[in-house]
């Protein structure tokens, strides 16, 4: 049977402090208890008690981030796409909602379709002002060491980013094995895992590392904005890489402590 879950929170500025002032889980979805980073932001982590999802499951994601809060929503360990027989895939939907002056970390970990998975997932982010939003997300073409690469069904993930209702940031992943092998030539080849990310956050410096087994770029939108698109053989390194682009950048801006020390998920 079908699973429907939904997470919201809205969080909010108090006397200096950010505090978690509504929390509804439904289904599957749950949020930790949050605890306080020295810097005054508070991390939540979001997680899904079962197996994994089916085909026909639903989730849906709402985080409204109030005037001078700050948080950082992680998600406490991998999501598992799981085989499905039937026409429908496992869907999710996510809107995460920045007021002006407002700060919002965003790190879901790594999604892993398994064989015969279908899945697909919509990212809509809307800033107000001078709201302040930083994500990551890492994608795997399958349980590679089961010798599953690309043999789910079709994977996809969309992201917007929108501005005072202005369109500012797309980004899209549509992966269709049974249609052109994201291993071919030209397209992923022997790379299996792929990553992306985007932060609107004041001056924020532009890296690139270039390894034999990792290419993981940043580049500048017409906004101002830096989005980061990345491509690895081996997951650990592409984390490797991902820890030391993010953690730089948070250090840079005060944000201690590094991404290294956030609890993010292996996968």
């Amino acid at each position: 049977m079908a699973l429907r879950g939904e997470l919201r929170l809205t969080i909010r500025s108090e006397q200096g402090r950010t505090r978690v002032a509504g929390a509804y889980c439904a289904g599957p979805l749950k949020v930790i208890r949050p605890f306080e980073l020295p810097e005054g932001r508070v991390v939540l982590q979001v997680l899904h008690v079962g197996p994994g999802l089916l085909g026909g499951d639903e989730l849906e994601v709402q985080v409204h981030v109030g005037p001078g809060a700050k948080a950082v929503l992680v998600s406490q360990s991998a999501t598992k796409v799981l085989r499905t027989d039937r026409g429908d895939g496992a869907r999710q939907r996510v809107v995460l909602t920045v007021q002006d002056g407002a700060e919002l970390e965003y790190y879901p970990g790594l999604v892993i379709p398994f064989a015969g998975a279908s899945y697909r997932q919509v990212l809509d982010v809307r800033l107000e002002g001078a709201a302040r939003v930083g994500m990551l997300e890492v994608v795997a073409l399958g349980r590679t060491a089961r010798g599953e690469a690309s043999a789910f069904r079709s994977l996809s993930s969309r992201l917007r980013v929108w501005h005072e209702g202005q369109l500012v940031f797309g980004d899209a992943l549509e992966l269709t094995p049974n249609l052109r092998d994201p291993r071919a030539r030209g397209l992923l080849e022997t790379h299996r895992y792929v990553g992306s990310g985007y932060w609107r956050w004041g001056d924020v410096p532009e890296a690139m590392v270039v390894r034999s087994d990792l290419l993981l770029a940043c580049g500048r939108t017409g906004y101002g904005d830096v989005y980061v698109k990345g491509v690895a053989a081996d997951g650990e390194r592409l984390r490797e890489a991902v820890r030391e682009l993010v953690g730089g950048w948070r250090d840079w801006c005060g944000a201690a402590p590094s991404y290294g020390r956030l609890p993010v998920p292996h996968g």
